[in-house]
């Protein structure tokens, strides 16, 4: 069972300021092994055999309803809205070893491509349910895009697409960003807030025996404007 708790986080005004000048923060150990552990074995009692996305699980879980009103993860999101926020959807990307999804990656593109808020308030959240690295499929950001808005990009199919192709709304990055490249390193129960608008991809997993499952939450400032979305279905939930 996985217990909630109303813990708040203090989100100093050196993390604050990192984040909004590189368009994400690395918290860690914002969960305990234990917790993104319960995270994980929800997910997988619902998964099929090929470990495929699983989109908006909360909405019939209340366990994972809670953790998207966790008080330590809304007070930071509220901290760099500086305004109350809604939850919007959540998704959990496992990148299971010996499946036909594992070595699957994310070309570069931008969470607000799907979102379309013109005003870059959204953020998505991403859980490490597991160590995560280059090997294993981490994902890869380059600092400093969320400045540009929403830039071009090519739509792809980014849900439960077929197996050999790469999932991301296809963005073409200024030049000046092509020598920044961050790969994201985390340990199990480390977050990634990861800003709407700054531009990222992820590796394939190419490890043998480790997986990489990853739950994402987006939140959106209350009062923007979203898309709902095919598949998405986007909805706002009230965290209070």
């Amino acid at each position: 069972m996985l217990e909630i708790d109303n813990k708040l986080y203090n989100f100093t005004k050196e993390q604050f300021d990192f984040y909004h000048e590189n368009g994400f923060i690395i918290i860690k150990n914002l969960f305990s092994t234990k917790e993104v552990g319960e995270i994980y074995n929800i997910f997988a009692e619902h998964a099929d055999e090929n470990f495929s996305a699983i989109l908006n699980l909360d909405r019939e879980v209340e366990e994972l309803h809670n953790v998207m009103k966790m008080p330590r993860i809304v007070s930071i999101v509220e901290s760099i809205f500086e305004a109350e926020a809604y939850g919007l959807m959540t998704q959990m990307l496992f990148k299971q070893v010996g499946t036909a999804y594992s070595g699957q990656s994310w070309t570069v593109h931008q969470d607000n491509s799907y979102h379309q808020n013109p005003n870059g308030k959204t953020l998505t959240i991403n859980i490490a349910c597991e160590d995560t690295d280059v090997e294993n499929g981490t994902l890869y950001l380059y600092p400093g895009t969320h400045k540009e808005g929403i830039i071009n990009f090519e739509a792809r199919k980014s849900f439960r697409e077929d197996k050999d192709k790469s999932p991301g709304n296809t963005l073409q990055l200024p030049d000046h960003y092509l020598n920044k490249k961050k790969d994201i390193i985390m340990n199990k129960g480390d977050v990634l807030f990861l800003h709407g608008n700054c531009a990222h991809g992820s590796y394939g997993n190419l490890s043998k025996n480790r997986s990489r499952p990853l739950y994402s939450i987006t939140y959106i400032k209350k009062g923007e404007q979203f898309a709902v979305g095919k598949n998405a279905n986007r909805k706002e939930f009230s965290l209070h």
